[in-house]
């Protein structure tokens, strides 16, 4: 064997020396091979495996419009949403294959298909994913309030009754006394009904891009409209001109 000391190096016997581990490279190895083993995750068995890969984050639909409900709506298969009146919605999809429903989300995060004719819109999002709805109910950044809660104070306003309700009110009241109602026909419009000479009348008002439509003519708001009709006929024939004169008293 051959023995290197001090730089030199030079021919022994063996049977005259003891052979020995250097215990600074068996710990450096054990390092690195504890390393090594930790580069994943123990199955039991001695051999390592992969970290699971993360699961990945869910993506909040985009928002489309804040709506609320203008009446109840009860699902009848698992694919719709059941609401009650007056509830608030994100409108998350428009199906392309039936325009006549939209997917909304509920306050609670449930998701469905809601009748286009059941809600109104209230305010665009335009497609971000901030939702109209806080853990309160409405958020503070969705717009106003439908045409219907918007007159609940005023007078002459009578909410969702039918026309023959509206008529049997009428039928006790005086020549061009009338009430503004819920349209039956086309949820988020509104009637105005009113006691004429020889029979009720009914006028349907439109609502259209933030403007009431009766006729060609279209006004900012119901009281404007009312006022324009208490000076101007809002029917006329050759037997007959009507005006609102008051509100049907309540």
């Amino acid at each position: 064997m051959t023995l290197q000391r001090n730089g030199q190096s030079g021919w022994f016997p063996s049977n005259y020396v003891e052979e020995t581990v250097d215990n600074s490279l068996q710990k450096e190895n054990g390092v690195h091979e504890k390393i090594q083993s930790n580069n994943g995750c123990n199955n039991g068995s001695g051999s390592a495996m992969p970290y699971p890969s993360p699961t990945p984050m869910l993506t909040t639909s985009s928002v489309l419009e804040c709506v609320i409900a203008l009446y109840a709506f009860e699902a009848s298969t698992p694919e719709e949403l059941s609401f009650r009146k007056g509830e608030k919605l994100d409108i998350v999809d428009h199906p392309a294959h039936d325009p006549d429903w939209w997917q909304a989300r509920n306050s609670r995060g449930q998701e469905g298909l809601v009748p286009k004719n059941y809600i109104e819109v209230v305010s665009t999002n335009e497609g971000t994913t901030i939702p109209c709805l806080s853990s309160t109910g409405w958020s503070t950044s969705t717009g106003t309030p439908s045409v219907g809660s918007q007159l609940s104070r005023e007078p002459w306003y009578f909410g969702r009754i039918g026309r023959d309700e509206a008529d049997r009110l009428l039928s006790s009241g005086r020549e061009g006394e009338f009430l503004v109602r819920d349209s039956e026909s086309n949820p988020g419009d509104l009637s105005i009904s009113m006691r004429g000479v020889e029979r009720n009348k009914h006028f349907k008002v439109q609502s259209v891009d933030g403007q009431l439509h009766i006729g060609s003519r279209s006004f900012p708001s119901m009281a404007t409209l009312i006022q324009h009709y208490t000076t101007n006929p809002i029917f006329s024939s050759t037997t007959e001109k009507l005006y609102l004169t008051r509100p049907l008293p309540k």
